[in-house]
């Protein structure tokens, strides 16, 4: 599951191939594909999902309709995908492939295995292969490597947000960075949550003041303070693994392995 909310509506993307619109705690639309909806990202008044097959399905919240056109150009299947006013940025596990709003190609680069969700900081895609211990900054205009940096090979999922990096580490290591453009960003610092395994970390747009980091497979999420440096005072737990989370503003939205969404709203004394 991967979920998104853009205002008043929450798009949730299934494996069982559906892709749920949901608004007031109903779902008000759905569309569904004949194999897994992988992912969903909002941008410009719109909900995008994309299918196993490489199709992307979009959902205008203004006029309540669905559009969708195959994403041409890659060689395996999407596995993430990013919308953004001038390109759709697709993910499958060994290339990033930009298309415009009507599906045309505009560039595809080869990596090495991708799992972590790709960033955007201004005209920057920042790209962490699984392993390599390099992050590329990327040119979303044109896909060309601007510059790498190293970073523990280790380091599982990341979030940017304003001028800030986080990092988290299949070691349990959380660092925060401050981004110096396309150069080597500096290390803040560095907390451990005291558990290996497999981590989800999002910051809470757009204050970027606080970082909720998810543990799949030991079923927990804890808020740090990005200026404390806390860790932590507010945490919550579940009976199923957690499939994805993303926090804007006050609210932090939670999706699990079982099919259910939770939203809360953190205690503001972290």
């Amino acid at each position: 599951m991967e979920l998104d909310r853009l205002g008043s509506f929450i798009g949730v993307a299934t494996r069982r191939g559906y892709a749920y619109i949901i608004q007031d705690l109903d779902i008000i639309s759905y569309k569904q594909d004949d194999v897994v909806m992988r992912t969903v990202h909002k941008c410009c008044g719109k909900l995008g999902f994309a299918s196993y097959r490489n199709v992307l399905y979009l959902f205008d919240t203004e006029e309540s309709r669905w559009e969708y056109f195959p994403l041409l150009g890659l060689q395996q299947s999407i596995r993430h995908i990013r919308l953004y006013k001038d390109a759709i940025v697709s993910l499958a596990p060994r290339q990033i492939v930009a298309h415009n709003w009507e599906g045309k190609r505009l560039w595809s680069r080869g990596f090495g295995e991708i799992k972590a969700f790709p960033q955007r900081i201004g005209d920057f895609l920042y790209v962490l292969p699984v392993r390599q211990g390099l992050m590329y900054i990327i040119n979303i205009h044109n896909g060309e490597i601007v510059s790498t940096f190293n970073l523990s090979p280790y380091e599982h999922s990341f979030d940017v947000c304003k001028d800030k990096l986080a990092t988290l580490s299949s070691k349990g290591h959380l660092r925060l960075y401050l981004l110096n453009g396309s150069s080597n960003p500096s290390l803040l610092w560095v907390g451990n949550l005291k558990e290996e395994g497999s981590y989800l970390v999002s910051f809470n747009r757009p204050f970027c003041d606080k970082l909720a980091a998810a543990s799949i497979n030991g079923r927990w999420i804890k808020v740090i303070s990005v200026n404390k440096r806390s860790i932590p005072k507010w945490k919550v737990s579940f009976k199923s693994k957690i499939a994805d989370l993303r926090w804007e503003g006050n609210e932090l939205l939670m999706g699990l392995w079982s099919g259910h969404v939770f939203s809360a709203v953190p205690s503001a004394n972290t």
